[in-house]
């Protein structure tokens, strides 16, 4: 729909423009998929569409089973990691993130961060 809309047909508050870019053309997958840099997908817990975020990382797994990969979940976070009365859900990704990209492992691994 957005590559054959007027740049400035408005989706979701913003101009067609906006959203016109490379990853309308191809997946996140295919845009990775010829690289071996280590992966780290964060989600949040209430967004509807976790399930893609899940079939990503098991895509991910299956086409390059020996690329480290970490994928996290924030529990009860929103689209910009905030939780409800719970300051800090971003500063808790980007911690989770640093250890593991700086440890000397960087496992291939999944978690829920509290």
């Amino acid at each position: 729909m957005l590559q054959g809309a007027d740049d400035d047909f408005m989706y979701l508050g913003h101009p067609a423009r906006r959203w016109k870019s490379f990853a309308l053309a191809t997946t996140p997958l295919e845009d990775v998929r010829d690289s071996m840099v280590p992966l780290y997908v964060a989600h949040r817990g209430r967004e509807p569409n976790i399930h893609a975020a899940d079939l990503f990382v098991l895509e991910a797994l299956r086409q390059q089973p020996d690329r480290a990969l970490r994928y996290v979940v924030l529990h009860d976070g929103d689209h910009g990691f905030g939780r409800p009365g719970r300051p800090g859900g971003m500063a808790r990704v980007l911690d989770d993130f640093l250890s593991w990209a700086v440890g000397p492992e960087r496992a291939t691994g999944v978690a829920i961060l509290e």
